[in-house]
């Protein structure tokens, strides 16, 4: 199994591709879990939903004969999605769980601290279009690279926001290193949040991918 796991100040992770596991044997998905997988018409993300449940669970510590018990929630009773939280025989694991999956890779992360919010986005390179570009990002971003902005925007709302929807342009980057940037919530309505929420995000890259990992936290920081 070729997988790639890293660790930082605020999450460990791991990356795998599709290829990575026997997507026939699917004896670590829960009862719930599988149900949801029969909902899933398309097979690419049909793969990737599932590969990216298999790296959570082997950053959870659960033994791998526990991890039917498991039960990774990402969706409310409506089918719409939700920061996922992961359910060991229906407890609340301690810690924060976000996950990503695009272009046949999955990317899971675990927070270390209990209090600590993250988020995680994988981009495929050259995924990003002009019109994306256009639509998406503020005038100032559109000189950056754009799946490394796309990654930290998409970052930053998994970490700082509570199941509210995603819009891009809410969120504005600012590189202050290589690979670092912060992402601001520059509304402070709200339609987003109640307050600006900063989150400090790295971007790094693997098997022609853009990968981005964040935490937040409550009063801007730079480094």
């Amino acid at each position: 199994m070729h997988l790639l796991f890293f660790e930082n100040d605020y999450c460990r992770g791991v990356v795998a591709g599709i290829e990575s596991i026997d997507l026939a044997e699917t004896a670590f998905l829960s009862v719930s879990e599988l149900q949801q997988l029969q909902r899933i018409k398309n097979r690419s993300y049909r793969q990737e939903w599932q590969v990216a449940r298999y790296c959570a669970k082997m950053l959870s510590g659960i033994p791998q004969w526990d991890w039917t018990e498991i039960d990774i929630v990402s969706r409310n009773n409506k089918m719409k999605g939700i920061r996922p939280v992961l359910y060991f025989h229906g407890e609340k694991f301690g810690r924060d769980l976000t996950l990503s999956h695009a272009g046949g890779f999955a990317l899971a992360c675990l927070a270390k601290q209990e209090e600590q919010q993250i988020g995680c986005d994988i981009v495929p390179e050259n995924s990003i279009n002009n019109a994306v570009i256009r639509r998406f990002f503020l005038p100032k971003e559109q000189h950056g690279i754009p799946e490394e902005i796309w990654a930290v925007k998409e970052t930053a709302y998994k970490a700082a926001n509570e199941n509210i929807g995603f819009q891009p342009l809410h969120w504005q980057t600012e590189q202050v290193g290589e690979h670092q940037y912060i992402c601001i919530n520059n509304t402070g309505t709200n339609t987003v949040c109640s307050d600006k929420r900063f989150v400090h995000t790295v971007v790094f890259r693997h098997a022609h991918c853009v990968l981005a990992t964040g935490y937040k936290y409550s009063t801007p920081r730079v480094g």
